[in-house]
């Protein structure tokens, strides 16, 4: 896709923070189950320190099964560049996800 290509590589910040924007729009729109994990990550990738992208990622890689994927993002988002509070409620549910890791799906005691 052309705005990936050029979003990826582009100098502009704005740009890169525009098209993040633009990918999590589509992720919450998508109806394709492969499609919304897609743009997540293409948005996660142009903005990695944004908490209101990364969020929405780790609660995809959670509802998918994945609380490491989960925890791993929100400790990428700790490791670049946030505003005080994105930084804040990245460190508030990583902890929450550790304290109490998913449990797993099926094949548990009834």
């Amino acid at each position: 896709e052309r705005l990936w290509e050029i979003a990826l590589q582009h100098p502009s910040w704005d740009l890169r923070v525009e098209s993040a924007q633009l990918y999590l729009a589509r992720a919450n729109r998508a109806s394709d189950p492969e499609a919304a994990p897609r743009a997540l990550d293409r948005a996660r990738t142009l903005h990695p320190g944004s908490f209101a992208v990364v969020s929405v990622y780790a609660e995809k890689l959670l509802q998918q099964g994945d609380p490491a994927g989960a925890r791993q993002a929100l400790r990428n988002l700790l490791a670049a560049y946030a505003l005080p509070a994105d930084r804040r409620a990245a460190g508030e549910m990583l902890a929450h996800l550790e304290a109490s890791p998913a449990l797993p799906r099926g094949g548990g005691m009834v």
